[in-house]
């Protein structure tokens, strides 16, 4: 007797709305999602916006210099009114790009694996692996470590002053530097307990 295979039906869900979003208006984040235009967006990711908001091509990447000997860490900028330069940490070296070619500056290294973190401040830009005591980059690409700053993570110059936090074991710190020197932040009576990473303690703060 032949056999007769029955085929049970998929039933195809029913689509009760559906509502096709074209943000050609671009991004509106200043009322609740039920209230904006449906040519709006509450939420956009990896895409650049004109001046009124709409979203506009992205315009691309491009290889910055030639091929580095570690993955880059840290992407920092130094512009003054006479300079213009791109840095990163290649392994344990500060380099700038020069014209094409990564360059390198002496005068002091950092952790192979720490993050890196700058802050231009007076003409100077400070750079913080947390690590080691901070280093201080002039415009004339001259690298060095005071020794009267600690070993940060971070800072920013607020009000005139360089402030530094991020300091392991003094977790909950912040370090204020001299108003007339952004690179000193020891006083006579500091030690280096108190801030770990300095080396020389006889500032004048």
């Amino acid at each position: 007797m032949p056999r007769t295979r029955i085929t049970a039906k998929r039933k195809t869900p029913q689509i009760k709305n559906e509502n096709i979003v074209a943000p050609g208006k671009g991004l509106n984040n200043f009322v609740s999602e039920n209230l904006i235009d449906d040519a709006e967006s509450s939420d956009l990711q990896n895409v650049e916006f004109i001046e009124s908001g709409a979203v506009t091509k992205r315009g691309g990447y491009e290889q910055a210099g030639d091929d580095l000997s570690n993955n880059p860490r840290g992407l920092l900028t130094f512009n003054t009114s006479s300079t213009n330069y791109i840095l990163t940490v290649d392994g344990t070296g500060l380099k700038y790009l020069n014209g094409s070619t990564w360059t390198s500056i002496a005068g002091a290294t950092y952790d192979s694996s720490a993050e890196i973190d700058g802050t231009q401040t007076r003409g100077d830009l400070y750079i913080f692996d947390g690590v080691s005591g901070g280093t201080k980059l002039t415009s004339a690409l001259s690298l060095s470590r005071p020794g009267t700053i600690p070993k940060g993570k971070f800072s920013v110059f607020y009000s005139g002053y360089h402030i530094l936090s991020g300091v392991d074991g003094q977790e909950t710190r912040v370090y204020v530097s001299k108003d007339t020197d952004a690179s000193d932040f020891t006083d006579s009576g500091d030690d280096a307990t108190s801030h770990p990473g300095a080396t020389v303690l006889s500032g004048s703060n």
